[in-house]
Parts: C-alpha cells; sequence; structure tokens
C-alpha cells in the first residue's frame, strides 16, 4: 500500500520519458535503439512497448515497475526453503525503504532486475549447493537468468557473481572427491552457464561499440575505484537508508549474518555477500572514467542485501524463546507502518513546470515551434504535448547517443525558423544563460527579429543539470508572429 504513493509523483523526469519513447517505436526497433541510446537491453522496453497499450499516463505506466517489485515480494514470500522470518524481513525491506520507494516509481529497468536478481538467485542457491538436480531447475534457472541479463547492463555483474560462486563450489568440493567428480557432479549447472553467457553475447557485441563513446578509463584507475572501502560501506549504507536509524539495525542484522556464514561455511550467505560485493566493487569500477555513478545501477544486488537482513534476523531469533511471537509482532508493525505510509502520502499529483509550460502552450493560439539549446532536455515537454498536434518540439534528433536530440546550431535553428514561418506561428526557444546562451543570441534572436516577430512569453524552466526551485533553471522565451 505504501507504494500506492507513486500514481500521484506527477509529470515524469528525464530520463523516464526518454524511456517511454524508445518504448513507443516499433518492436523491431526497440531492441539497436535502447542499446545505441541508453547502452541498455532491450527487455523492460519490451515490456512497456506492450504495457503503453493500456494507456501512457503516469499512473498507468508507473504501475509497471510497481507490478515488478510485487512480483518480487511475492517471489519472495513464496520461496519455500527460506524461513519466515528471512522471508518477512527481506520482503518489508525489499518493498519499504526509500531507495525500494525510487525503484517502484522509476521507469526504468530497475524494478524488473530487482525481481529477476531474486528470482535467479533464489534458482540458484539450490543448484550450485547441490540441493536439486532436475532438469527443470536447471532449465528455470537458464530462462530466467538470461531474462535477467537483458534487463539493464549492471545485471552482468550478477551473472558473474554466480560464475565466481559456481567456481568457489567446485574448489570446495574437489578436496572431497577430487577435481573431475566435482565437476562432473556440476554438469547441469556449467551447460546452464555456458548457455546464458551464449545467449547473452549479442548484447555483448551490441554494446562493444558504444564504448570509446563512454571514455577510456586507466586500468588502474578502475581497479582502484573497485577496491575502495568507502564504496563498501557507502552503498549498503544508502540502499537500507531509512528513518528513526531502522536502516542500521538493517545492518547490523547483515553483518550478523555475515558473521554467522563464515563460522557456518553457509553457502546461502557466500552466495548472497558475493553478489553485494561484486556489484559494488565492479559498477564502480567498470562506471570510473567513463560515466558518473549513481545508487541506481546497484539495483541487481539490492535483493541479495535484504535477504542478508533476513538471513541475520533468523539466525538471532533462533536464540530467542519468544522468536515466533517476536515475527508475527514485527509482521504486523511492517503492516501498520506501510498503512500509515499510505495515509500520510499525497493522492493528488503535483503539477509540475512542464506541465504548466504544456498548459500555457495549449492556451495560446496557433502553431507551436519549441527549440530547446540542448536537445535531449526536450523530452519531459514532448511527453507533455505528445497528444498536442498544436505543438512541434524541435530538439534535432540525430543516432545513437544524440537519439534524445543535440545541441542546437545557428544553421539548424535558423533554417527551422526560415521554413516554419507562417502565418500564425509562435516560437520559442528554451536555453539556460549561465550554461549557454550563443546559439539564442546569434541565431534565434535575429531571426525573430528578420521575420517580425515579438517576445510574448517567458518562464523560467528546469534543466536536466538545474532544477526548479532552488538552483534556478533555464529560460523559455516565446515569440509571436505575423498576428499569432
Amino acid at each position: 500500500m505504501a507504494t500506492a504513493a507513486h500514481f500521484t509523483q506527477g509529470e515524469l523526469g528525464l530520463d523516464d520519458a526518454s524511456t517511454f519513447f524508445v518504448a513507443l517505436r516499433p518492436l523491431r526497433d526497440i531492441a539497436a535503439l535502447a542499446i545505441a541510446f541508453h547502452s541498455q537491453p532491450p527487455l523492460f522496453y519490451w515490456a512497456l512497448h506492450a504495457w503503453v497499450g493500456l494507456g501512457d499516463t503516469e499512473a498507468v505506466l508507473r504501475a509497471l515497475p510497481l507490478l515488478f517489485m510485487v512480483g518480487a515480494a511475492v517471489t519472495l514470500f513464496t520461496t519455500a526453503w527460506l524461513s519466515p522470518a528471512a522471508r518477512v524481513v527481506a520482503g518489508a525491506l525489499l518493498l519499504l525503504t526509500p531507495y525500494s520507494e525510487y525503484l517502484t516509481g522509476a521507469l526504468r529497468p530497475y524494478a524488473l532486475s530487482v525481481w529477476l536478481s531474486l528470482w535467479s538467485s533464489l534458482l540458484f542457491i539450490p543448484l550450485v549447493t547441490g540441493a536439486r538436480r532436475h532438469p527443470m531447475a536447471y532449465l528455470s534457472y537458464t530462462v530466467v537468468t538470461v531474462c535477467l541479463a537483458y534487463t539493464t547492463s549492471m545485471a552482468s555483474w550478477v551473472l558473474c557473481a554466480h560464475g565466481v560462486c559456481a567456481i568457489a563450489g567446485l574448489a570446495m568440493a574437489a578436496p572431497r572427491g577430487g577435481a573431475r567428480h566435482a565437476f562432473a557432479d556440476r554438469t547441469g549447472l556449467w551447460l546452464s552457464l555456458a548457455a546464458i553467457a551464449v545467449l547473452y553475447l549479442p548484447y555483448v557485441i551490441g554494446v562493444w561499440r558504444l564504448q570509446g563513446a563512454l571514455g577510456h578509463p586507466s586500468l588502474a584507475a578502475s581497479l582502484a575505484a573497485a577496491a575502495n572501502p568507502r564504496y563498501f560501506v557507502s552503498g549498503p549504507l544508502y540502499l537500507l537508508s531509512m528513518p528513526a536509524g531502522l536502516g542500521y539495525l538493517a545492518l547490523a542484522a547483515v553483518a550478523a549474518a555475515l558473521w554467522s556464514g563464515v563460522s557456518r561455511r553457509d553457502p546461502v550467505v557466500g552466495v548472497l555477500a558475493t553478489m553485494v560485493l561484486l556489484q559494488i566493487a565492479m559498477t564502480h569500477g567498470f562506471l570510473e572514467g567513463r560515466s558518473g555513478f549513481s545508487f541506481r545501477y546497484l539495483a541487481p544486488a539490492y535483493p541479495a542485501l535484504c535477504l542478508l537482513a533476513g538471513v541475520g534476523v533468523d539466525r538471532m531469533a533462533a536464540r530467542v524463546r519468544a522468536a515466533d511471537l517476536g515475527l508475527r509482532v514485527f509482521a504486523a508493525g511492517a503492516l501498520a507502518a506501510s498503512i500509515v505510509v499510505f495515509a500520510r502520502a499525497p493522492h493528488a499529483p503535483p503539477v509540475g513546470a512542464w506541465r504548466q509550460v504544456a498548459a500555457d502552450l495549449r492556451r495560446l493560439g496557433g502553431t507551436k515551434f519549441v527549440f530547446f539549446d540542448t536537445g535531449w532536455d526536450a523530452q519531459r515537454l514532448q511527453y507533455e504535448v505528445r497528444h498536442d498536434a498544436d505543438v512541434r518540439v524541435l530538439s534535432d534528433p540525430g543516432t545513437g547517443w544524440d537519439s534524445g536530440g543535440r545541441i542546437m546550431t545557428p544553421a539548424y535553428v535558423t533554417g527551422a525558423i526560415d521554413r516554419y514561418t507562417g502565418s500564425a506561428t509562435m516560437f520559442f526557444y528554451q536555453f539556460d544563460p549561465v550554461i549557454r546562451a550563443d546559439v539564442f543570441d546569434r541565431a534565434f534572436a535575429p531571426a525573430m527579429a528578420r521575420h517580425g516577430c515579438t517576445r510574448v512569453y517567458q518562464r523560467e524552466v528546469p534543466t536536466y543539470e538545474r532544477s526548479l526551485p532552488g538552483d534556478g533553471g533555464a529560460l523559455l522565451y516565446g515569440y509571436a508572429c505575423h498576428g499569432a
């Protein structure tokens, strides 16, 4: 119920709007565009493409990641080999932290990666420990993990973690019966991992060409970032951050799980810890010198961290006489907290700056053309005016990274104005005078003067780099031509 507040978050952010427009493309074009534009696999975009058939309002769109998070919870609660305490605690963390609140409302692949990462790992652990050997278990693991690999690029580190754990299991079993026997005993797992690698290869090949555009980090810098101990503290702290110090209690439960896992040589704790540590290390190492780090890239490891907290609570509760009663009280408290959060959540979406601009444009007569000095900044307004035939957003879209728009040039702006100037026409230009105003000064303003257009509109609007309120933003100027 707490996640119901996501339906009232208001207008889409830039990344969400960009994802929406990729999903609107013909199905045959989505895979190539998702890789070239966002460097992401196409599975979420395909799902959103089908989902848009139900509607394209924010509430309908955000219901999709919400369903994925609910799917993760259902998968967790129906895993019989986990204890009730581990399931209840992990489920509460999975759904009710501020981080999960972000995942549930983001129109990005992260909620889907959380669900499939959890599902894949819960299928993998019985296979690597030998608890299951049925062919359908290997097939299920293979299918779910391939789907996981095609959710988000950073889900690849979960695959690496599974491979590391499989090799570690082989190394631990070899002294007992010989390396050959240990290897043969895991034939089904090796076949599954090999099939996953082969099926993942097309995406790897497709995205490899983009590495030049992502930068060229040095090996030393990547290794230093991957091994930085600060990240192994800040990552779990952020993912499990909660009010009233509850996040620290969750981290204490994680520490208890790690301690008991080491003392008992527990493979469940080993797999979960490997997933979290590798996700943190490899994400930081890969992005160093290529792109800025964001905690959303740790989403595939989030369910493993929640499960570690659940296992830690289960191990501590085993020493308490009234553990069953305590679990029931905790479950009731989590349910009560979710009801309180729902009751206090806003039940009407706020009207953001771009929705207000769209309303202004509807009130103005004639055909409107809107330039964005930084082309890809246009996507939020494009979403707001998606059904308004009188508004045309000019972002100069290109290919690859520039699919959402390019930096304006004087030639493009002048040519477009000369081409579209007619009766009852209005032109708008969005730019940030603090960062870049030369195209407005050199091309747009002179063209308006040349065509006899006068300024009739001015508004401050947010940009990708500067958001309102607080740190200012860009200016949107509107000019009316020929009696518009």
